[in-house]
């Protein structure tokens, strides 16, 4: 706009400037034609008189020309005058234009470069440079409005991060950090990792000693992410705990942690829990499950197997939903391998699930517990290519010694 504004400026100089050449040529086409007139009638004045009135007619021919001469340089120098007055209004007309236009770049380049501070200057009138001007103006206090709430966004949102880093270490402070016991037990080695999709999620897992010769292992995934599912979890994971230390049956503590979570459970959540109890002297496995995915057993001779399925629906919505307890005998060397379904669901960029064929196929190699979900989580990284994580990754292994 700035450019169009010069260019047409300067088209009103070069107009002006020819309309005062245009006024000059015709004053000089006249005083030229009043000059070959003059002459012409001299030159008949001069065939029609005798030779004797030839200095009279010399001397009259001089006197014309002279005021004729003078008649010229009057005419020149009105229109020079005329000139200089048409290219002085013609240069105060375009500086009229230009000149706030030259302000408002200069405004528009301060605001570009951050200093909204500034005052514009003041354009009166309703031309379309005063509208520029009060639409250059909105939009510095717009920008001056947004920043503002920008910067509120931002101190928000630092606070939230910071909330949930916290509760993301409460998270993890509520499961078993490590994976030893004191006094040690050569009898079976565990191992557990949680790997949530967004700063907390709703998965967990939980191993601990019932008594001396048994300990019960539990892993569960809640519907949902985020701080809401992190709670329930969590509700799940210590009632659940309690409920084993009374030393009922796997299916008798799904029962009544399913009574329990669904007392004032509006919002509809449920859990799916896998939870088992091991004699670390013969070997022997009663687990339940909570409409969770079915664990595998990698035995000795390096054969991967699914474990029976129970009966049991997911832990939660209703009251009075029944669970059924399954038995199993392990046997020294063989691993109990639990996950939750953000491992066999994990995709890549072309919506392929990860799935239980593949899981299976990497259970089988002979690895300790930690070794063995290194590898699991490594090939999951591998067929995810890169793709982000859409669901918590929990997985448990359990080793029996004997």
């Amino acid at each position: 706009m700035l450019r169009s504004m010069k260019i047409t400026s300067r088209l009103l100089v070069l107009i002006f400037a020819g309309a005062g050449v245009l006024l000059i040529s015709v004053v000089a086409l006249d005083v030229t034609g009043a000059r070959r007139i003059v002459e012409s009638e001299l030159h008949d004045f001069e065939n029609s008189t005798a030779v004797t009135r030839a200095e009279e007619l010399t001397f009259v021919r001089s006197e014309i020309q002279k005021e004729l001469h003078a008649l010229s340089r009057m005419n020149l120098a009105l229109g020079s005058v005329g000139l200089c007055v048409l290219a002085l209004l013609a240069w105060l007309i375009a500086r009229s234009i230009t000149r706030p236009i030259c302000e408002l770049d200069g405004v528009a380049k301060q605001l570009a470069g951050g200093n909204l501070d500034m005052e514009l200057p003041p354009m009166p009138g309703r031309d379309e440079v005063a509208c520029l001007a009060a639409s250059l103006d909105r939009m510095r206090s717009d920008l001056i409005q947004h920043i503002d709430e920008l910067q509120r966004a931002t101190a928000a949102r630092a606070r939230m991060d910071s909330e949930l880093q916290i509760a993301r270490d409460i998270q993890l402070g509520l499961v078993p950090p490590r994976f030893s016991f004191e006094p040690p037990r050569p009898e079976f080695s565990v191992f557990a990792t949680l790997d949530p999709a967004r700063e907390v999620g709703g998965d967990f897992y939980d191993f601990f000693m019932l008594n001396d010769h048994s300990v019960c292992l539990a892993i569960g995934d809640v519907s949902g992410k985020g701080i809401p599912a992190a709670l329930f979890m969590a509700m799940a994971r210590t009632s659940l705990r309690n409920l084993f230390q009374l030393g009922v049956e796997p299916s008798e503590a799904l029962f009544r942690l399913n009574n329990e979570l669904a007392l004032n459970n509006d919002a509809n959540m449920f859990v799916t829990i896998f939870c088992a109890v091991i004699d670390l002297q013969t070997g022997e496995c009663r687990y339940a499950s909570g409409g969770h995915n079915p664990p595998l057993i990698q035995r000795s001779n390096g054969d991967v197997e699914w474990i029976s399925k129970v009966f049991g629906a997911i832990v939660g919505p209703m009251e009075g939903l029944e669970f059924q307890t399954g038995n199993l005998v392990l046997q020294p060397g063989d691993i109990l391998f639990t996950y939750t379904d953000g491992v066999t669901e994990a995709e890549n960029g072309r919506r392929e699930f990860y799935g239980e064929e593949r899981l299976q196929d990497q259970l089988a190699s002979d690895l300790s517990p930690e070794g063995l979900l290194d590898a699991v989580r490594a090939g999951v990284q591998r067929f995810a290519e890169g793709a982000e994580q859409s669901d918590d990754i929990t997985m448990l292994a359990f080793r029996f010694a004997g």
